[in-house]
């Protein structure tokens, strides 16, 4: 069915604590499905990127407080034209991201 969100409870009970959820399956279960994944890891507040309510909330970065220092994430994922290949995405999307974007650096020690 694809509504079995005890799967993030096992993820979680692993260590996994931030998540990269944009991929060619992050609408297997359509919209609802969706819906129901980003639901389910709000309520865990657990750190996401790559989904959400619309798509300005999708290219939203994660962020995620450690003890070493504070974490970004970014995630995203596009659909190729049949024949065209990985990598696929096209000059005007880069353009977009690379004018939106505020690149940062964060050096954080290695928890050695």
């Amino acid at each position: 069915h694809g509504d079995d969100s005890a799967v993030l409870d096992e993820l979680m009970d692993t260590g996994l604590n931030l998540f990269t959820v944009a991929s060619n399956h992050a609408l297997d279960f359509g919209q609802d499905g969706l819906r129901t994944t980003s639901g389910a890891m709000r309520e865990r507040e657990l750190a996401f990127a790559g989904i959400g309510d619309d798509p300005a909330d999708a290219r939203k970065p994660a962020h995620l407080e450690t003890d070493a220092g504070r974490v970004g994430l970014i995630d995203a994922s596009t659909k190729c034209s049949a024949g065209r290949r990985s990598g696929c995405l096209n000059v005007s999307v880069r353009r977009r991201m690379r004018d939106q974007s505020t690149p940062r650096r964060m050096d954080v020690p290695n928890p050695a």
